[in-house]
């Protein structure tokens, strides 16, 4: 099947932001986790931070959710001490709740997520 959803990453300092685009299949978030893996293996920041920033129509099904929340616990295991979620709508706000990690917060704006993840590194 065709891929569905794809991510765009982009480095600032010790900060990965990673914009979401679309709705994703199975196919679409394998893909983007492959591509998420090697960005944050071949960067040698540590530690770093990640903000993930959703469109209106990043969704995926309860199988890709769990793909999802197992991507963001391999952010942990290379040295992530802080993920920020930026949620579009309601919908995704309730599945963030649900499958962010103990280091993850969610947020309904892209400035209140870099002042989260700005007073994160200070510790």
């Amino acid at each position: 099947m065709k891929n569905h959803g794809h991510i765009e990453l982009n480095w600032q300092d010790n900060v990965l932001y990673v914009k979401v685009i679309g709705p994703f299949n199975i196919e679409g978030a394998a893909e983007a986790a492959r591509i998420y893996k090697q960005e944050i293996q071949n960067k040698v920041v540590s530690p770093f931070s990640v903000i993930e920033y959703l469109d209106e129509n990043s969704l995926g099904s309860p199988e890709v959710m769990k793909n999802v929340s197992v991507m963001w616990k391999l952010l942990a295991e290379h040295n992530c001490s802080a993920l920020a979620l930026v949620y579009a709508n309601v919908v995704q706000r309730m599945l963030s709740d649900k499958y962010l990690p103990s280091f993850g917060k969610a947020f309904d704006n892209l400035e209140d997520a870099e002042i989260w993840i700005k007073n994160n590194n200070k510790r």
